[in-house]
């Protein structure tokens, strides 16, 4: 299964939108589970990745669906809107999140 899907939703109230043009890409399953992924390959983000694994129960009555997604928008904010204070902080926090997804590796 490959395809190329093209997503958008608005944030903010309606005044900012992203959006991303997305390859699909089904990969080699893990015994049982199922294994897609989504790779960003235009858009108005920073980065854009989603990972799904799906899995069926033994008696076939479920599915258990994981998710994990990346989505690194690329949003301007007005200068005057960010102290010092919260400047360093969200450097951190992001800083921090990304090293964790990158361990992640997906």
């Amino acid at each position: 299964m490959n395809a190329t899907v093209y997503i958008q939703t608005e944030m903010v109230g309606g005044s900012l939108t992203m959006w991303a043009q997305l390859n699909i890409y089904a990969r080699p399953p893990k015994g049982s589970t199922r294994i897609v992924e989504a790779q960003m390959v235009d858009g108005n983000m920073d980065r854009f990745k989603a990972r799904w694994e799906i899995t069926p129960s033994e008696d076939g009555q479920a599915t258990q669906v994981s998710l994990q997604l990346i989505a690194e928008p690329e949003v301007p904010v007005p200068s005057f809107l960010v102290s010092r204070h919260n400047e360093g902080a969200a450097r951190w926090a992001v800083q921090s999140l990304r090293r964790r997804v990158l361990q992640a590796d997906i």
